[in-house]
């Protein structure tokens, strides 16, 4: 990939359940591709138990919002006539769009089936005296009636005629007969546990929840392959995020990967989820997979939020310990997604991608000089705004500006969330009433940091608008480059090309228009 691509969830997971996801998403591609994002990552759009849910209950693969299942026709997302126009106008744009892949379980089956099980200790935690104890049968096999016959009335066979019954599965967690909610593991015909999965949680994780599909299965493995090639097919995808991909055979990802990549004739981007903070465990896992595979770097993140709670943070350490740093060509960054909370950046997060994707070319210098203020210079390419390069210097000091309290960075933060406020925070704000300009301002942090010589004379400017003075670049290429407390600052040359684009112009509310 080139252009510094910038994926972009278009999803959370209180987005309303009024299957009207798709055309809102269809509303602001031109939007989005405008400040920088290249690709999308959708939500889950096979049909789930609820119809009403995020699609993590998976019920249908093939079902998009087509067939009368589990109570609508549509996903939470909207119809497939409307995922396909999405798909259409994102080509049409050259914007990717990448699908997520519920692949580890199914939900919600059509008639129950009777088989036989133990019941297996789910006493144990991640980690502990007690994490072996998934591995540990409590009960001597019985059988109980599980949900696992899935014919998908409503598809009646279109697309594929596959079933799916209780020799497709390796575990439940309902007891039809007794009502009990339990991990029932299917031990008829021998079955057991998939090995090659992750083991340093619970003894053994193959299990995650609902109905757990057993990829020993060659006739289950072959029926998902085909479903991947499909749908790349139909909806044009130019690639995958796989949920949990912890939690079911590698071997069968491995597999998946190259049939769907071989078989689609695409050159696909394939990114898996295998939430954890031990980075150890992420590179044992691509150490088997292929080497377009990549991993969401989870440490990454963990780091990122434990610097921003800390009582003495370390900027300088960010990146230690994290997939970024021991495997970077196979690690996707992110600060965010569904599963967390997202990120604020005072309104300035479209200004940052754009100027990531304007002006983030170039070898890049570090200057990472004390633990609370960090900065770095990208030394700009050859062509168009990529020549200019960038500089960014960033402060967290883990309290407000000098004296000022909780309410100043309230009322600081409440005045960008107006849209398009360009002006930046004040640095003292001792009473209400008080402005920028009536209180005294301490001297931000600053960095002074080489932008090259060719830069000399040029006056550098923040994107972001929070600093008011110019950085003028002296004789040796050197600019001293501010940044306010517990802030960000990203300097470009005042006269780079496009720097009128900025303050983004970029509406955050899509849910008005639909």
């Amino acid at each position: 990939m080139t252009g510094n691509p910038t994926l972009f969830q278009a999803f959370e997971w209180n987005v309303p359940a009024d299957q009207h996801h798709w055309q809102r998403l269809r509303n602001i591609l031109p939007q989005l591709k405008a400040i920088g994002f290249d690709t999308l990552w959708l939500p889950p759009a096979c049909k789930g138990n609820n119809f009403k849910g995020n699609g993590y209950d998976i019920y249908d693969l093939y079902d998009l919002g087509e067939f009368h299942q589990k109570g609508s026709r549509n996903t939470k997302w909207g119809s497939k006539e409307d995922l396909m126009a999405l798909g259409l106008e994102a080509r049409a744009l050259g914007i990717g769009l990448y699908f997520d892949a519920v692949l580890n379980h199914r939900c919600g089956g059509d008639a129950t089936e009777r088989v036989r099980v133990v019941q297996v200790d789910d006493r144990g935690t991640e980690s502990g005296p007690l994490a072996q104890y998934r591995r540990r049968n409590i009960t001597k096999p019985y059988d109980i009636e599980a949900w696992l016959s899935f014919f998908f009335p409503g598809r009646q066979g279109k697309y594929s005629a596959f079933r799916y019954h209780w020799y497709h599965f390796n575990a439940s967690d309902y007891d039809n007969t007794t009502g009990k909610k339990a991990i029932f593991k299917v031990v008829a015909d021998g079955k057991d546990w998939q090995q090659d999965v992750d083991k340093a949680s619970h003894g053994n994780y193959d299990y995650l929840l609902l109905n757990n599909l057993d990829y020993s299965n060659k006739d289950l493995r072959e029926e998902v392959k085909r479903w991947g090639q499909w749908v790349v097919q139909e909806l044009g995808l130019s690639g995958f995020r796989l949920d949990a991909v912890k939690h079911f055979s590698q071997g069968f990802v491995n597999d998946w990967v190259n049939a769907v990549s071989t078989g689609s004739h695409k050159d696909l981007f394939f990114v898996g989820e295998h939430w954890t903070d031990d980075t150890r465990s992420l590179v044992r896992w691509l150490a088997s997979a292929p080497p377009n595979f990549h991993l969401f770097d989870a440490p990454l993140l963990y780091n990122l939020a434990r610097t921003s709670w800390s009582k003495d943070p370390d900027l300088r350490q960010v990146f230690r310990g994290t997939l970024v740093e021991a495997r970077p060509n196979n690690a996707v960054t992110l600060v965010m997604n569904h599963d967390t909370h997202p990120p604020t950046c005072w309104g300035k997060l479209p200004d940052l991608v754009l100027a990531r994707k304007l002006y983030a070319y170039g070898t890049q210098t570090d200057y990472f000089e004390t633990k609370s203020c960090i900065g770095w210079v990208r030394g700009g390419a050859l062509e168009g705004s990529k020549r200019s390069g960038l500089a960014v210097v960033m402060n967290w000091q883990q309290k407000p500006p000098s004296g000022t309290g909780v309410g100043a960075m309230d009322r600081i933060r409440q005045a960008f969330q107006r849209p398009n406020r360009a002006e930046p925070p004040s640095r003292d704000m001792t009473s209400p009433s008080a402005t920028a300009s009536q209180q005294p301002k301490p001297p931000s942090p600053r960095i002074r940091m080489r932008v090259g010589s060719e830069h000399v004379g040029q006056t550098w400017r923040d994107l972001l608008g929070w600093e008011w003075a110019g950085v003028v670049i002296d004789s040796e290429g050197f600019g001293v480059f501010p940044c306010q407390p517990n802030s960000l600052a990203v300097f470009t040359a005042a006269d780079a090309e496009e720097r009128d684009k900025f303050p983004v112009n970029f509406s955050h509310n899509i849910y008005d228009k639909t």
